[in-house]
């Protein structure tokens, strides 16, 4: 009970401040006129947010969350590649025009601190927005080749971002849907369709289990879907990538679901969640974590006995199987293994 009147007050505090940073300056904010707009004193604020940094942080990682799920909601309404980027550009925009103290705050130039907390969440937000444009030019063929589609994706968040600005600048609410489909019209029309080719295929191909930790990438300012797609480009047909993410990346299953992707997600402790992910082609994955040993030595050495030639098989085996890892290789088989976070381990065996 204590820990959920905790985050309702930690809730109606970032409120109070987005609403503070539609009427004022950034510059102008202070923690004591937080206090005064809640009613409450600084040191009982600061029991929630230890600075105003530390609160600006807040709001903006709270920001891409509901901005992730407002998105992950877009992909799963339509199929259509059209009404999918209008549909992006229409929630930024609204997004934007409804909640004026983010544009506010991300265009605050903060010197120094672009390279401190609120610098890189401010940098992973905007990214976060640029590798979905990316990724909804491409479905709809804009852009073939990739280093391409990048630089079109940031052309057209510059777009979104000048005309918010223009907004706040001229003191006018804007109408989202009107606003969108001119700068989808404007840009549909002005993206050429040509390109260079498709990407290289990029990774380790012999590979069959590609681990990508996707916390670092975040903690240092960037959205990490751009080299999960990549990543993915570089994965043998039969091959897994494990993913590990500090949330349940909604938007990023939405995509890959409609992509035709196999997709496993757990979450484990400390709130990391792990996803495996795995092609329309990719082997089946048996899960055999529950079973006392040794039947999970003995289930995959019986189907691994049935293995025609040049087949993969897939497993969840309670810990990494080194005995089983030894019998496999002794005869003649294939083997890729990856530890996961609970202590059990994805095994693929190739014939």
């Amino acid at each position: 009970m204590k820990g959920k009147k905790t985050n309702n007050r930690r809730e109606e505090i970032l409120e109070a401040v987005l609403t503070l940073l539609g009427e004022m300056p950034l510059s102008e904010l202070s923690t004591r006129k937080i206090a005064r707009r809640l009613g409450v004193t600084q040191p009982s604020l600061f029991r929630h947010f230890r600075s105003k940094e530390a609160l600006l942080v807040a709001l903006v990682e709270r920001a891409r969350e509901q901005m992730g799920k407002g998105l992950e909601g877009l992909l799963h309404r339509t199929q259509d590649p059209k009404e999918r980027l209008l549909g992006f550009l229409v929630f930024v925009l609204r997004m934007a025009g409804e909640r004026p103290g983010l544009p506010r705050l991300l265009f605050h130039d903060t010197g120094e601190e672009r390279k401190g907390p609120l610098g890189r969440a401010l940098a992973a937000l905007v990214s976060m927005q640029e590798n979905m444009a990316s990724v909804l030019l491409g479905d709809l063929g804009l852009g073939k080749d990739p280093e391409e589609r990048r630089k079109a994706a940031r052309r057209l968040v510059a777009l979104i971002q000048g005309t918010v600005l223009q907004e706040i600048r001229q003191g006018a609410a804007l109408d989202p849907m009107e606003e969108a489909e001119g700068i989808l019209s404007l840009f549909v029309h002005g993206v050429s369709q040509g390109g260079k080719g498709r990407m290289e295929e990029a990774g380790d191909q012999e590979r069959g289990i590609l681990l990508l930790d996707v916390r670092p990438i975040l903690e240092g300012g960037e959205d990490p879907l751009g080299q999960i797609l990549l990543a993915l480009d570089g994965l043998p047909g039969m091959g897994v990538l494990l993913l590990r993410a500090p949330f349940r990346p909604g938007p990023l299953l939405a995509l890959l679901g409609d992509k035709g992707y196999q997709l496993e997600v757990e979450e484990r402790e400390g709130g990391v969640y792990e996803v495996l992910v795995r092609g329309k082609e990719g082997p089946p994955l048996e899960d055999l974590r529950d079973l006392p040993a040794p039947e999970p030595m003995e289930r995959v050495l019986g189907r691994c006995a049935e293995m025609p030639a040049g087949q993969t098989l897939a497993f969840r085996t309670p810990r990494v199987p080194r005995l089983l890892l030894q019998r496999l290789r002794e005869k003649g088989l294939e083997t890729h293994v990856q530890s996961l976070l609970d202590g059990s381990a994805l095994l693929l065996v190739r014939s």
